[in-house]
């Protein structure tokens, strides 16, 4: 959700870049097979256009947090300028519906649905031969943290988005030299 949301809104890698990526550790470590864990089904779709010869794969899900890119877009349209304030209008749009912790606490996403899936998504990425994702992604990190205990060795990696970091606000514009400022 931090795609639409946060300082962070409208600053995600592009599906071509994790696709780069992906091919180069495939083509290393002889892959074929991809889990993917993602919010959105057009994900999925579009990895396997652009790399057909992968198979991609993801779990699924029953809970519908996936329209969340429509949502969000017909809120806006319907009330341009509204501010992430936490209200409520009557047409149920809020300046904040990108948020999954706001919604969880409307009760418009079961939560225990919602953290078996994260524990599921976490658990098989930790169990992957390689790993390509985002290292500013609190989910990313606690997946490549616990491949090492599963694997007990570091797997290899690529960060879409820069070198580990403890924490994404604290490794905005990442620099050679290893310095950096909070976002």
């Amino acid at each position: 959700d931090s795609c639409h949301t946060s300082i962070r809104k409208g600053r995600c890698i592009p599906l071509s870049e994790h696709i780069t990526r992906v091919r180069a550790m495939s083509t290393r470590y002889n892959a074929t097979r991809v889990f993917v864990a993602t919010d959105s089904p057009g994900v999925l779709e579009g990895l396997r256009e652009a790399a057909p010869e992968l198979s991609f794969h993801g779990t699924p899900s029953g809970l519908d947090l996936y329209g969340l890119e429509a949502t969000i877009g017909e809120c806006q349209r319907r009330h341009r300028g509204k501010q992430d304030d936490g209200e409520t209008l009557s047409d149920g749009c809020t300046g904040n519906d990108a948020w999954i912790e706001h919604r969880l606490g409307r009760g418009s996403i079961p939560a225990r649905e919602l953290s078996l899936a994260t524990i599921v998504d976490i658990t098989l990425l930790s169990q992957c031969d390689f790993f390509v994702g985002h290292f500013g992604s609190n989910l990313s990190r606690l997946a490549y943290l616990l491949s090492l205990s599963h694997h007990g060795r570091p797997v290899p990696f690529s960060s879409v988005d820069g070198a580990w970091c403890y924490h994404w606000r604290m490794c905005c514009d990442l620099r050679p030299d290893g310095s950096s400022f909070v976002c």
